[in-house]
């Protein structure tokens, strides 16, 4: 019984001792570690106060004075050197921003600024180079919007309404508008010019350009033009292209109602002959329903039927051809027969 009791207090002298021994070797790591890391803060600051001694505030990237803060920061971002480098940065920082603004490079300026406040500057610090710099955009947008509204009218005066996409009257508005919709000279700098976009289209409708039509009505849909003139010349363009179609194929006579057919005179000649025949007539039925341009386009025999053929169909009334509520010309062909009774 005393051996088993003495084997019982070994064991537990020895996990006793384990324990001890395990706690002993993580303070000990625990404390390396605390010296490497404070090595390292110390460091990490070194190098951060050194970059910004040369004035390599945000450059070379991976070696400039906020990348160094930024790894000491990782490191321990309470300590108190990390807070008063902070300080300083931030106060650097925002003197390269100054510097920045002063010199028109805006975007780098913002930028600046944007890190000061994440380096803690305060808002009474800041607020001065966040005025200059809104203060500095604003004039910097209405210059450009003077330039753009400039380019505009001198490439409208230039006939450069909406091409080239690059150079054109509408390109400019379009910036102008972007940068400042309400300024007061927007609204009839593209009344002008969709104007002038719609005398294009409607030229071109005119020349039967339906290209150049459709290229003037999309310009006039990029602008924002009313929907009325959008409207109405889509819908020309639309009516026009139909009407070419119906007067580029020819269709059956048969196609349209008649309503007043009166029968060809049988030439003289012919009856004393016997002779038979037929003509074929190609015309256009206009919208009022008579024909137009009439013409032979083949006869059997030739010579003999065509001008009796010719005086019947100058006669012919049609009911003009209507589609979607609007009256079209039509081409159309129409075999004329002679036959004795």
């Amino acid at each position: 019984v005393v051996g088993s009791r003495l084997a019982f207090l070994r064991a537990q002298l020895e996990r006793e001792q384990a324990r001890l021994a395990a706690e002993q070797e993580a303070a000990a790591e625990e404390a390396e570690l605390a010296a490497a890391a404070a090595s390292e803060l110390t460091s990490l600051i070194g190098l951060a106060r050194a970059r910004l001694e040369q004035d390599q505030i945000t450059a070379p990237a991976g070696d400039s004075a906020l990348d160094y803060y930024s790894r000491a920061a990782d490191v321990d971002a309470e300590a108190p050197d990390v807070q008063a480098l902070a300080a300083d940065l931030g106060r650097a920082v925002l003197t390269a921003a100054e510097v920045a603004l002063a010199e028109g490079r805006f975007a780098e300026a913002g930028a600046l600024l944007t890190q000061a406040q994440d380096l803690g500057l305060s808002d009474e610090e800041l607020v001065g180079l966040e005025l200059s710099l809104v203060y500095a955009q604003d004039s910097l947008a209405q210059a450009e919007q003077e330039r753009l509204l400039a380019e505009a009218r001198e490439r409208l005066a230039q006939g450069f309404l909406f091409e080239p996409a690059t150079g054109s009257a509408l390109e400019a508005l379009l910036e102008a508008r972007r940068l400042e919709p309400d300024h007061p000279e927007i609204g009839p700098a593209f009344a002008e010019l969709e104007r002038a976009i719609q005398a294009v289209a409607e030229d071109a409708l005119a020349r039967a350009d339906w290209a150049g039509a459709a290229a003037a009505i999309g310009a006039l849909s990029r602008s924002g033009a009313p929907s009325g003139m959008l409207e109405s010349l889509r819908a020309e363009l639309q009516y026009r292209q139909t009407q070419e179609a119906y007067l580029t194929e020819v269709a059956p006579a048969n196609e349209l109602n008649i309503t007043r057919l009166e029968p060809p005179v049988y030439p003289d000649r012919a009856v004393l002959r016997g002779t038979e025949g037929w003509v074929d007539l190609e015309f256009v039925v206009d919208r009022q329903g008579l024909p137009r341009d009439i013409v032979v386009t083949a006869a059997e025999p030739v010579g003999e039927f065509e001008a009796a053929a010719l005086d019947a169909a100058e006669n012919y009334v049609f009911e003009p051809f209507v589609l979607d509520g609007q009256l079209y010309e039509r081409r159309v062909a129409i075999r004329m027969r002679f036959a004795l009774e």
